[in-house]
């Protein structure tokens, strides 16, 4: 029975639960947080450390060899040694290469939390070219609401930022090591 009146006393009595319980849920919501960043911590300090045979790889990877050499291929891209030596100090980093990381990412989230979606780097310039109604074929095959994270790579013509869609906490956070405030990117 939902009653349309209601003295003072009452919604002051409601607004308190209200509240306790959305304390309650925020408390439980920031305790899973904080398991599942120790989890990831945990995870990155397994991680052991390169043997020089590893570092040898690396060093050929960056330093020799065709350029157009293929190094990597998967996710239906390719990476030569061209693309590669993107990761190297003070060069611009590659489309390819982050997009080629973020399937990675999302390989993996298959198999651990938190579960992500991320579109590849030519997602942004295509929404702003042609809005939402162009975009149909890039979520066909994917449930955006079934996973916890959406990230959209965006490159700003010399630098890359990130915006993140929190499906679970219903916000979007931009990310950009400039510190810019890209309101053309949240509010497409």
């Amino acid at each position: 029975v939902v009653s349309t009146q209601s003295t003072g006393e009452e919604t002051k009595l409601i607004s308190k639960q209200h509240h306790e319980s959305l304390e309650k849920l925020v408390d439980k919501s920031i305790a899973e947080e904080v398991s599942e960043d120790e989890a990831i911590g945990e995870e990155l300090d397994s991680f052991p450390p390169l043997t020089q045979q590893m570092m040898d790889e690396v060093d050929k990877a960056l330093c020799g060899g065709p350029l157009l050499e293929t190094l990597v291929d998967g996710f239906n891209i390719t990476l030569s040694r061209k693309d590669i030596q993107t990761l190297k100090d003070m060069t611009w980093l590659n489309d390819e290469v982050i997009n080629f990381y973020f399937n990675l990412l999302m390989d993996r989230s298959k198999k651990c939390a938190p579960t992500i979606h991320i579109f590849n780097t030519f997602f942004y310039p295509r929404l702003l070219k042609v809005g939402h109604q162009g975009l149909a074929r890039w979520t066909r095959r994917v449930d955006l609401f079934a996973v916890d994270l959406i990230m959209i790579p965006i490159h700003l013509g010399m630098h890359w930022c990130l915006a993140v869609v929190d499906v679970r906490s219903k916000t979007i956070t931009y990310y950009d090591s400039l510190l810019g405030d890209n309101h053309q990117c949240t509010n497409a």
